[in-house]
């Protein structure tokens, strides 16, 4: 058994917050730090934030970059690993999966993906 330590707080109070019964700091209790409730966001700041993190998580899978052009060859190489990547993050909304897909576009699949927006 390792030695006390008699130096330093008890554990879970190094940095200044109590704990609660649970271990719980007060900044995780449901009611907030100072017994205030947590900001409440709105249903489109909620899903902003998760599609922002969705995209940071998908582009730290480090996707290929896809430009476009006539090998369809390079084309379903570029479908296959993407389509992996976002199998990885369990991404079920089909919305959800071509913005993630169609976020790495550049050159003409960018200028092709902005005309079919367009109509």
């Amino acid at each position: 058994m390792p030695p006390r330590r008699k130096d330093k707080a008890p554990r879970g109070q190094e940095s200044g917050l109590a704990v609660g019964r649970s271990g719980e700091s007060p900044a995780s209790h449901p009611m907030g730090q100072g017994g205030l409730p947590p900001p409440v966001m709105s249903t489109g700041e909620n899903e902003t934030k998760r599609r922002l993190k969705l995209i940071s998580t998908f582009v730290r899978l480090v996707p290929t970059l896809f430009e476009g052009g006539t090998d369809p060859l390079l084309a379903d190489d570029w479908f296959d690993q993407v389509e992996k990547h976002i199998d990885a993050l369990a991404v079920e909304n089909d919305s959800v999966k071509i913005m993630l897909a169609t976020y790495n576009f550049t050159r003409d699949a960018k200028l092709w993906l902005k005309m079919i927006d367009a109509l």
